[in-house]
């Protein structure tokens, strides 16, 4: 069934406008009537859009062959260049060292971002909506435990 989206659904993080570019089959329609189906990965672009529109407003363009260093991977991220690393270790982020250096897919570091968008969402709900969650309470003791560390 066809969606209309007020400013505030596109604006809403996990809203209306997520679920359909999530959903497989996903089609926007214009104006006049013309009709595109989405792929995956222009839906996976205009999330990244729109997320990227609420918050810093960056919006980075990329093809399935670009690769990026490190840092760039690190700045679209939002993390360190060694954190990118210890991702590529983990297994998180692809690698394809090119003699001494590393480059990394730039779908890599979109897969990882939308992941990583996707857990904060889920964490975020779940504070909202269960605050006495076992996972919530671990997580409040841990910063409890780090205050008072730098405290002492």
């Amino acid at each position: 069934m066809p969606a209309e989206l007020t400013a505030r659904d596109v604006e809403e993080p996990g809203g209306p406008l997520d679920e359909i570019l999530a959903s497989p089959g996903a089609r926007v329609v214009d104006e006049h009537g013309h009709e595109v189906a989405l792929s995956p990965e222009v839906a996976g672009f205009l999330r990244s859009a729109v997320t990227a529109a609420r918050g810093s407003g960056k919006v980075v363009l990329f093809s399935p062959d670009d690769t990026m260093s490190p840092a760039q991977a690190g700045e679209l991220l939002g993390v360190s260049r060694p954190m990118v690393y210890r991702y590529i270790e983990d297994g998180l982020l692809e690698d394809r060292p090119v003699n001494t250096y590393h480059r990394i897919p730039a779908v890599s570091v979109q897969r990882l971002a939308d992941e990583r968008r996707t857990a904060a969402s889920n964490a975020a709900r779940l504070l909202r909506e269960d605050p006495d969650h076992p996972r919530v309470a671990a997580a409040r003791e841990r910063v409890r435990a780090r205050r008072a560390a730098r405290q002492a």
